[in-house]
């Protein structure tokens, strides 16, 4: 099938453009120009400059969340698609898509954990609030470089997901996307996920949870490689594309 992959060029999208892509190479697909496509598939938005064709299927595929001022994110789907995908479990207007494993999602490099908790993220706002009153600090570790990224999150003994607005259930799978690929720990504030995650719903949890698991580490590689497992052979990100075309 031809189909033309629009993807939203920025640094925190990157892993998820580079699966989509090769994802649809491995399943046999031609990757085409716009105007040769059988099926347009636009991530986030539809590019300034692009126009549409009647003769084509259209799929959004939403990476965003539809909260805070939705005015602001409305015009993510003036594209009028076919068909949305997305990660937010709570918009209808979506089809809940997981961002599925591929290969190209492992680490170039690892290296010895001397990192308690580690947060890859924007460190602001509910995030800097609940950073001041937790026990078990966490460390930010942000940086778009591909192999420091992977160093940073195998340096961490417990990998955070926590989310920016208060009430969601969002899955940020451009982060734990990388943590299950490479079977890295992590916990995670309440949300929607396929795979059995320890999760918190207030300080005391996280305190809780984040003193368990750094006084065991056993458990907390085995759970690693059970996540990793169940994220590889259940959420293949070929299979979901093979489903959902």
């Amino acid at each position: 099938m031809k189909i033309c992959l629009l993807k939203f060029k920025s640094a925190s999208s990157r892993l998820i453009n580079k699966v989509i892509e090769k994802s649809l190479i491995d399943l046999g697909h031609e990757l085409v120009k716009h105007s040769k496509a059988e099926i347009v598939i636009v991530i986030r938005n539809f590019p300034e400059g692009e126009r549409k064709y009647e003769d084509k299927k259209y799929i959004l595929f939403q990476i965003e969340q539809y909260v805070g001022k939705p005015e602001l994110i409305d015009v993510f789907y003036d594209l009028e698609a076919d068909e949305i995908w997305g990660f937010d479990i709570d918009n209808k207007k979506e089809k809940y898509t997981p961002l599925g494993y591929h290969p190209c999602m492992l680490f170039e490099s690892k290296l010895q954990e001397d990192i308690d908790v580690g947060f890859m993220g924007w460190q602001r706002g509910r995030r800097d609030n609940w950073l001041n009153k937790v026990e078990n600090k966490w460390i930010v570790l942000n940086t778009f470089d591909d192999r420091i990224r992977g160093e940073n999150i195998s340096r961490t003994r417990i990998n955070l997901n926590i989310h920016f607005h208060e009430g969601s259930m969002f899955t940020e799978w451009g982060r734990i996307a990388y943590f299950l690929a490479n079977e890295q720990f992590f916990i995670s504030e309440l949300f929607h996920c396929p795979i059995e995650v320890p999760q918190f719903e207030d300080i005391f949890e996280y305190n809780h949870l984040t003193d368990f698991y750094l006084k065991y580490s056993d458990e907390r590689k085995k759970m690693a490689a059970e996540m990793s497992q169940k994220y590889k052979q259940e959420l293949d990100m070929r299979d979901i594309l093979r489903r959902q075309l």
